[in-house]
């Protein structure tokens, strides 16, 4: 429950509370349902603050925390501000936005060919071997469960402190490009006191523009 959110009214605050631990106090796992075929695409958009970071681990099991690793997303503030993916014993690299600046995070399955894929607004980050941990060992080719930390994982220096909203977990052939269209904008800043700027990826028809206040009230709208 925060004032800072794509949609309103609230979004999900994961804030670390103590400097230094890798877990924190607001850990909340998002549990995906034991999938062992069939495709899927998991997106939320996303805003950490400047300065801090963030950890978010994707499992093979639901039994957390005993079950295999799958991958490892790390957002790192001090290092260019460069999201790592740890999966299936390489890394992936790529720059994701910053100064309070929403952002999507797409992660794409197909459990029938052990393929999953990571996209930070729709661009593409890598795709590995679903069946793998981060270490690149092997395990089940299962999705059970997401982890968003409270942590920004063992950086030293920076806490976590980050903001999720619009969960989507989309069931069936869907691609990652057609869930992506389904977020028309951006919007920074988010909230704001003063100028704010919507970004379109592509020219908008017949859309349609509300602005709420903070308590959820539609306070204007236009064409």
């Amino acid at each position: 429950m925060d004032s800072i959110s794509l949609s309103p009214t609230n979004s999900l605050a994961f804030i670390q509370e103590y400097p230094g631990d890798q877990i924190g106090p607001v850990d909340q796992l998002l549990l995906l349902g034991d999938r062992v075929s069939g495709s899927f695409v998991l997106s939320w958009s996303m805003n950490i603050l400047a300065g801090h970071g963030a950890y978010i681990i994707l499992y093979h099991g639901s039994d957390f925390p005993s079950a295999d690793p799958a991958a490892v997303l790390w957002f790192q503030p001090y290092a260019s501000d460069t999201v790592t993916c740890y999966a299936a014993g390489t890394t992936f690299n790529h720059r994701y936005p910053t100064n309070n600046t929403w952002f999507t995070v797409s992660l794409g399955f197909d459990l029938d060919n052990q393929l999953a894929t990571f996209l930070v607004n729709g661009e593409l980050v890598g795709t590995w071997d679903l069946a793998t941990m981060p270490s690149g060992e092997g395990s089940s080719n299962m999705l059970s469960a997401i982890r968003f930390t409270a942590s920004s994982g063992t950086w030293f220096g920076g806490n976590g402190a980050y903001y999720i909203d619009d969960v989507l977990f989309q069931e069936g052939t869907v691609g990652i490009s057609e869930l992506e269209a389904a977020r028309p904008f951006t919007i920074a800043p988010n909230p704001s006191a003063g100028e704010t700027r919507f970004s379109l990826p592509a020219p908008l028809q017949k859309g349609e523009l509300g602005i709420h206040e903070t308590s959820g009230r539609l306070v204007w709208q236009a064409a």
